[in-house]
């Protein structure tokens, strides 16, 4: 029988080595077993990140990058390996399964909100997705990505119905999904509806945010959920993804 675990992604967290230190001792005295993985921004990070390939870029400070799994000891203890990439915009998580089956890679992202101007992040950013969902189809892994692209596929996902230069521009983070063949599991769920999945006092806002997959099994892929926590300084999107072992 296939066990389920739950893994929770909160983008734009904003993290800093020293938060993500606090984050993980914090969460490892929950009595409940929950443990996490941080994908921080800081001055190091700054100054040079991986975009991959071993490649490094240098960069202006990106206060608004942070990626935060959180999970189960019981999944944690699968983990076999962690990575970070574009100073804290991508986490890659790299789980076994206990039945002998491929392994599952699950990457949560960031993407940038305004990529006229900004071009080299935006770059970098898609080039590592890009360079880790290639990296885990190549071994033969399942993949689950998720998190806020800051872009749409399509026009009817934006709540007036037009694109605009993040969703139609060459570095919109959503094409090295489609790429790689990965599924958008809200659309291929419910092809025929444009309801958001994500919400700001109430109101439906652009779906700027998916889980993606592969390959996307309709069986067994749970629908995720996406809330909003506002605050004076930053609005913190939580995905909860069930993952099948």
């Amino acid at each position: 029988k296939n066990e389920v675990f739950h893994i929770v992604i909160l983008t734009e967290c904003r993290t800093t080595a020293t938060d993500a230190k606090l984050i993980k001792h914090f969460v490892s005295q929950d009595s409940s077993g929950v443990r996490a993985q941080v994908a921080h921004t800081s001055a190091a990070t700054a100054r040079h990140y991986s975009i991959g390939e071993g490649a490094l870029r240098a960069t202006p400070s990106d206060g608004h990058a942070g990626v935060v799994a959180l999970m189960h000891s019981a999944l944690h203890d699968r983990l076999i390996h962690t990575s970070t990439a574009a100073g804290g915009r991508i986490l890659v998580l790299r789980f076994r399964s206990n039945h002998g089956e491929r392994l599952l890679t699950v990457i949560g992202y960031y993407g940038v909100a305004g990529i006229a101007g900004r071009e080299h992040l935006a770059s970098d950013v898609q080039k590592a997705l890009r360079y880790y969902v290639n990296a885990a189809l190549g071994r033969g892994d399942r993949v689950i990505a998720l998190g806020d692209q800051n872009g749409v596929v399509h026009a009817h996902d934006r709540t007036n119905g037009h694109k605009v230069h993040n969703d139609t521009s060459d570095l919109a983070l959503w094409r090295a999904l489609v790429e790689n063949g990965l599924q958008d599991v809200q659309a291929a769920r419910h092809p025929h509806t444009s309801a958001a999945t994500y919400y700001d006092q109430g109101k439906p806002c652009s779906r700027i945010d998916a889980a993606w997959t592969w390959p996307y099994e309709e069986a067994t892929t749970r629908i995720w959920m996406c809330f909003s926590f506002p605050s004076k300084e930053t609005v913190t999107k939580v995905w909860f993804y069930d993952m099948y072992f």
